[in-house]
C-alpha cells in the first residue's frame, strides 16, 4: 500500500472516531452531574395546636431544616388528617373544621414528619345570667352565674365571660361576676361571651 493511501486511511479513521465521540458525547468535558439535595433533618409545623369552631378554617405552615438548623426551601409536602370527619386538610395545609372533637394533622417531608393538634369546639349560641335582676343596698354584694349554650342547647363550661357595668358609681362587677353596690341609682351589668351578650338591671336604693 502506498504511503499516500496509508496516510489517507489514518486520517479517515481519526475523523470517524472524532465524529463518534461527538455523537456519543465526551463526558470528560461535559456538565457535572447535579449533587444530591441536602437531606431534611427536622420538620416544624406552626401553630402546633389550633382551636376552631365548626365551619371555621385556618392554615398550618410547615418548614424543613437540615442538620445544621438551616431552613430548606422548595421541598414537597404531604398533609394528612387522622380524622377527616372532624377536620380536613388540603395539600397546602389549610384546615376546615367539620365537627366537634380533636384530630391530629400531620405533614410528611421526605422521611420526616411533624404534627399539629386541632381541636374543634361548638360555637356559642346564647348566654344567660342568674339572677336576672338585682336589688342591693349600698355596700352589699351578689354573685352572678352565667350559663353558656351551643346551638343544640348544650351547656358549655369552658368559655370565658367578660363582665361590664355602665355605671360603676352605682354597681361595679368583677371578672368573676361579683356585683358590688357602690352608690344609689341604677346600673346595667352585661355579660359577654364570644359575641353573645346578656344584660340585667341593678337597683341600689338611696336608703332614705
Amino acid at each position: 500500500m502506498s504511503t499516500w493511501r496509508t496516510r489517507r486511511l489514518a486520517s479517515l479513521t481519526i475523523g470517524l472516531l472524532g465524529s463518534w465521540l461527538v455523537a456519543c458525547g465526551d463526558y470528560s468535558t461535559g456538565s457535572p452531574v447535579p449533587a444530591p439535595s441536602t437531606p431534611i433533618a427536622r420538620v416544624v409545623v406552626t401553630p402546633s395546636a389550633v382551636t376552631l369552631e365548626s365551619g371555621e378554617s385556618a392554615t398550618l405552615v410547615a418548614k424543613a431544616f437540615d442538620a445544621s438548623g438551616s431552613e430548606l426551601q422548595g421541598r414537597a409536602m404531604i398533609w394528612t388528617s387522622r380524622n377527616e370527619s372532624i377536620v380536613e386538610v388540603d395539600p397546602y395545609g389549610e384546615l376546615l373544621a367539620k365537627a366537634v372533637g380533636t384530630a391530629i394533622v400531620s405533614v410528611r417531608m421526605e422521611n420526616q414528619v411533624a404534627e399539629a393538634t386541632v381541636t374543634v369546639r361548638a360555637g356559642v349560641a346564647s348566654i344567660a345570667v342568674a339572677p336576672v335582676a338585682l336589688l342591693l343596698d349600698v355596700g352589699a354584694t351578689r354573685q352572678l352565674t352565667s350559663f353558656i349554650f351551643d346551638a343544640d342547647g348544650n351547656r358549655l363550661t369552658d368559655r370565658a365571660v367578660v363582665w361590664a357595668t355602665d355605671s360603676p358609681e352605682v354597681a361595679s362587677v368583677s371578672q368573676t361576676g361579683l356585683v358590688s353596690a357602690t352608690g344609689p341609682g341604677y346600673a346595667t351589668i352585661t355579660a359577654t361571651c364570644e359575641g353573645r351578650t346578656f344584660s340585667l338591671a341593678v337597683t341600689v336604693p338611696s336608703g332614705q
